[in-house]
């Protein structure tokens, strides 16, 4: 079994190794709404990462949107990074809870078009994944409406990831 960080006996446990043991993470305290379609890295939804790192990427999105709107969304990391997301998700178009949906895995840096489908009826987007990076830099959750309207698509406050570290 692998274990990130190796620690062996005689190891001075000090604030640095001890800080490399705890996931990285973001959590928005105020919900931020857009009615544009250029994709901006969420102002709350940001955090620092290590070069030549892997992570597993967990995420709780809360969001509400018109019908007409939808939302992109993509998760960045720095230069050089891969990896990939997903999650269960409305298709766009969608108008109601039952209508289809889709679990396409998305490259890092690439965007999703996701379905929102009330302005009242809050929705949550789980995502999972896998960050592979090749420098130190930002990861961010980048988003925007999937086409512009003037019914604003929000991410809501709570919405939050974390970044476990792997290697």
């Amino acid at each position: 079994m692998a274990q990130y960080p190796q620690i062996f006996a005689g190891d001075l446990l000090d604030a640095d190794l001890l800080m490399s043991m705890q996931p990285i993470s973001a959590r928005k305290t105020v919900s931020t709404s857009r009615t544009n379609s250029t994709l901006l890295a969420d102002p709350e939804l940001v955090a620092q990462v290590a070069a030549n790192a892997e992570y597993a990427l967990i995420a709780y999105i809360r969001t509400t949107g018109g019908a007409t709107g939808d939302l992109k969304a993509q998760f960045t990391g720095p230069a050089g990074s891969s990896g990939s997301w997903g999650a269960r998700t409305m298709s766009t178009g969608a108008t109601l809870a039952t209508d289809s949906s889709d679990a396409i895995r998305t490259p890092m840096g690439a965007a999703k078009s996701i379905g929102a489908i009330s302005t009242t009826a809050g929705q949550v987007i789980q995502v999972t994944g896998r960050l592979i990076t090749v420098s130190a830099g930002t990861f961010s959750f980048d988003w925007a409406q999937d086409v512009t309207n003037a019914t604003a698509t929000v991410i809501e406050a709570d919405s939050f990831f974390l970044l476990t570290r792997l290697a």
